[in-house]
């Protein structure tokens, strides 16, 4: 998920760690506007990506998605 506020992203990313998820912040320039991604994970393929999002999404009842770095 992404913000166009840190405080924001802060927030959320906290949730998350409360309910025992590791995440970071990243912070990307997308036309002219900074937008703080609140990401998790690194896979090795995408099998594993894929399987950890179907946890997720369960866990958490909410979408997520695997993206390519």
């Amino acid at each position: 998920k992404a913000f166009s506020r840190i405080e924001e992203a802060e927030a959320f990313a906290s949730k998350l760690r409360s309910n025992g998820h590791q995440v970071r912040i990243e912070a990307h320039e997308v036309k002219g506007r900074i937008w703080h991604r609140v990401r998790m994970g690194s896979f090795d393929n995408w099998a594993d990506g894929l399987a950890a999002k179907q946890d997720f999404e369960q866990r958490e009842k909410m979408i997520a998605y695997v993206v390519k770095q």
